[in-house]
């Protein structure tokens, strides 16, 4: 059986869903917000002892980072 874990990047400074920036979000590269950079450290927390045999993101630097981080304990 294949089992799949499907998990959000992290939070950039424009995913506070205020005014302009909610304009914006999803079109601007910006790279994980500190506490997104603690939201994806604690998710790799929680998955590190599930087995993963890929992991795959979206090439914008908010998934790379997080996918990367989630990888991290497992390489």
């Amino acid at each position: 059986m294949i089992r799949m874990i499907v998990v959000r990047h992290g939070r950039t400074a424009l995913n506070t869903g205020e005014g302009m920036a909610e304009r914006f979000r999803g079109t601007i590269d910006l790279p994980l917000a500190p506490d997104g950079l603690a939201q994806a450290r604690a998710t790799a927390r929680r998955l590190a002892d599930q087995p993963l045999t890929a992991v795959y993101s979206s090439p914008l630097l908010r998934a790379r980072s997080t996918a990367e981080t989630i990888a991290a304990p497992h390489e």
